[in-house]
């Protein structure tokens, strides 16, 4: 995925899904990648931007990004 630079902060810039055949499962979503400059909300899964990003600082990010599958039994 490629991002300009002169994007700002607060920018939806995807949106991760995952499926689990659990009955009623809940997924969330987590950053394994510390950075300051990605968030990924926890229930959406849709990642934005956070910070202001600087090509001349840093031209790449590699980012991981976690879902868990919790099962709700009623």
């Amino acid at each position: 995925m490629c991002v300009c630079v002169g994007e700002q902060a607060g920018k939806m810039l995807l949106s991760v899904t995952a499926n689990d055949i659990d009955i009623q499962p809940m997924l969330t979503y987590d950053l394994l990648t510390f950075t300051d400059m990605f968030a990924v909300d926890k229930y959406s899964g849709k990642m934005s931007l956070t910070g202001k990003l600087d090509y001349e600082t840093r031209t790449t990010y590699n980012l991981t990004v976690m879902v868990i599958s919790w099962v709700y039994y009623m």
